[in-house]
C-alpha cells in the first residue's frame, strides 16, 4: 500500500490533531489519488477490501472492481465487427485503425516507443450502416442527487463520440477507462454520484494553515507547482461548519482549500487543491531568470498577502510591487521561450510560429 497522504506537512497535521481516517475514508483517497497508477490503486483497494471489517465497504469495492473489470472486457470485445478500434497518439491524432483490440493495443505501444511519447488511447467506435444508429446513447450523465426529479440518461443524435476509450500509459499500462456499454442498472450499482458511495465521498479533515503561505502541488511536476495559500485555519473551520448547514450535495472535490499560481501572462489564477496534495515549501532556486522572476512574484504575493491579513493600512504599495513583479515574470516566460525557440528551431520572434 503506497503512503495515503503525500504531503509530509499534512501528515503532521493529522498527527496533531490525533486524526485517523476510518476505512470508507481510505477507500475515498485511494480511488481518487491522482499521481498513483491506476493499477496500484485497484490493487490497493484489493487490499483495503481483504483487510477491512466493514462489510458494507468490502462489497462496495469489489462491486467496482467487478465493473471495472467488466468496462475492459467490453471494451476488447468486437466479435460481431461492428466496431473499430482508432489509435490516438498524445496529441489525439488518429494514427490506426482496426478490428482486433490486441492488433491495435500492440500498434498503440509501438507508436508510443517510436516518437518517444508518454500516452496513447484506444477509442471503440461503433460502425454507423444504418439509419436508425444515428441515433445513440448520450454520454454525459448528471448527477441526480442535485436534483428533485430522477434523471435518465438522454438518446441523442450521432456526432462521433466513441462507445468507450482507454486511455494508456506509455508501457501499456491503463490510465483511464470510459465506457458508454455498460447497461443503466450496472452503471446506477457503482454510480459514483451517490453519497453512500466510497469513490467521490465528502468527509471532514482538519487543516492548519495562513493566507499567504508558500505551497507546492505535489501533482505538478513543473516548475510552477508552487502557489500561495489563500484559506487560513479559521476559513478552513468555517468552511466545515457550513458544510453542517448546506443541504445542497457534497462530494470529494469539497475537501479542497484555494491556493493562486501565478500563470504565464503575469495572471494570478486560483484553484482548488485537496490539502493532502499540498507540502509547505519555499520556492525552489532553479538558477534562471524566468524561475527568479517567479521566485520574487511569489514571495511579494505572499508578503502582501500576509501584510493584508493584518491589517496593515497602506496595502497599496505592496499590491503594486506584486503587480509589477508579475508582470516581469511574464517578460521573462516569454523572453526564456523566445531563446528556446531560437536554440531548437532556429525562429526568431513569435511572428515566425
Amino acid at each position: 500500500m503506497f503512503e495515503l497522504v503525500p504531503s509530509e506537512y499534512m501528515r503532521e497535521v493529522f498527527r496533531k490533531n490525533n486524526y485517523e481516517f476510518s476505512d470508507f475514508n481510505k477507500a475515498t483517497i485511494i480511488w481518487n489519488r491522482k499521481d498513483v497508477r491506476r493499477e496500484e490503486r485497484i490493487s490497493a483497494l484489493k487490499e483495503l477490501a481483504v483487510n477491512t471489517e466493514d462489510q458494507e465497504l468490502k462489497q462496495q469495492i469489489l462491486d467496482r472492481l467487478y465493473y471495472e473489470d467488466s468496462m475492459l472486457k467490453r471494451h476488447k470485445n468486437n466479435k460481431n465487427k461492428k466496431c473499430v478500434y482508432v489509435v490516438l497518439d498524445s496529441d489525439e491524432c488518429g494514427c490506426g485503425y482496426f478490428s482486433d483490440y490486441d492488433m491495435a493495443y500492440e500498434y498503440g505501444k509501438e507508436i508510443a516507443a517510436h516518437y518517444d511519447e508518454d500516452k496513447f488511447s484506444i477509442e471503440k467506435q461503433y460502425i454507423i450502416s444504418e439509419e436508425h444508429d444515428m441515433i445513440v446513447r448520450s454520454g454525459a450523465r448528471t448527477n441526480p442527487y442535485m436534483f428533485n426529479e430522477k434523471v435518465e440518461p438522454e438518446t441523442e443524435a450521432y456526432s462521433g463520440e466513441p462507445l468507450s476509450v482507454i486511455s494508456f500509459y506509455d508501457d501499456g499500462q491503463i490510465k483511464r477507462i470510459w465506457s458508454n456499454e455498460m447497461s443503466l442498472e450496472e452503471e446506477e450499482k457503482v454510480d459514483s454520484f451517490r453519497p453512500d458511495r466510497f469513490e467521490h465521498q465528502f468527509f471532514k479533515i482538519p487543516f492548519e494553515g495562513e493566507k499567504g503561505m508558500v505551497v507546492r502541488d505535489l501533482t505538478d511536476c513543473s516548475e510552477n507547482a508552487c502557489g500561495i495559500l489563500m484559506q487560513d485555519t479559521e476559513g478552513w473551520n468555517r468552511h466545515l461548519i457550513e458544510t453542517n448547514l448546506r443541504e445542497a450535495y457534497l462530494d470529494y472535490s469539497d475537501i479542497s482549500v484555494i491556493v493562486v499560481f501565478l500563470n504565464c501572462q503575469g495572471r494570478w489564477v486560483h484553484e482548488h487543491i485537496n490539502p493532502i496534495y499540498l507540502e509547505a515549501a519555499k520556492y525552489p532556486d532553479l538558477g534562471t531568470k524566468k524561475s527568479e522572476a517567479m521566485q520574487r512574484a511569489i514571495v511579494a504575493f505572499s508578503e502582501y498577502q500576509q501584510k493584508k491579513t493584518e491589517g496593515v493600512d497602506d496595502i497599496s504599495q505592496y499590491e503594486k510591487k506584486v503587480i509589477r513583479l508579475s508582470k516581469e515574470y511574464s517578460e521573462a516566460y516569454f523572453e526564456a521561450e523566445k531563446e528556446s525557440n531560437q536554440r531548437m528551431y532556429g525562429w526568431k520572434d513569435w511572428g515566425e510560429l
